[in-house]
Parts: structure tokens; sequence; C-alpha cells
């Protein structure tokens, strides 16, 4: 016959509960993360509804005809602020782009 003291149950019970919190921690934290995905994705959603002409803008500017990796995350403001960069490195860039005059 087996035996089994109160020191023994108590241990076992207190094992199971763990093991349900860790479980409980791992869902909570996946549920988390999921919902952190869903904002950013909204967000940037919302940033491309609002800013379309100006996302258009700075496609025209970039090479590939893609915006930067990361600005639309940065949200309205960092939209702004790129084509602001964009648009003052174009006017210092001026001079560069002139043809050389003809000599005759």
């Amino acid at each position: 016959m087996i035996h089994v003291d109160e020191d023994s149950i108590a241990a076992l019970k207190e094992e199971n509960k763990n093991e349900e919190k860790s479980l409980f921690d791992e869902a909570s934290s996946s549920l988390r993360m999921k919902i952190i995905i869903c904002s950013t994705l909204l967000r940037m959603l919302r940033t491309l509804r609002e800013e379309h002409d100006l996302i258009i803008k700075l496609k025209g500017f970039c090479p590939d005809n893609k915006i930067p990796k990361g600005l639309l995350i940065q949200g309205s403001e960092g939209l702004k602020s790129a084509y602001e960069k964009f648009m003052k490195t174009k006017i210092l860039d001026s001079v560069n782009e002139k043809r050389p005059e003809l000599v005759i």
C-alpha cells in the first residue's frame, strides 16, 4: 500500500496550480500580441485612407515607386515630415539637375 501524506498532496496541488497559471499566461500574452498587431494594422489602414494623396506624391519621389519602410506606422506626422524632407532635398538638388550651358 502506498502512503501519501498531506505535504505530498499539497505539493501536487501547488504544482497543478503553477501549470494552470503558466498556460493562462501564455494564452494571455498570445492574445495581447494579437491585439497589438491588429491595432497597428488598423492605424496603418487609417493612415492610408486619410493621407492617400500625400502617399501618391511620396511614391513619385522614390525611384521604385515605394514609400520607405516604416513610414506608414509613423502616421500622418511621419508622412508629412518625409514629404517636407523630399521637397527640401528636391529644391537643394535642383542646382545639380540643370543642364550645362552650351558654349558656341
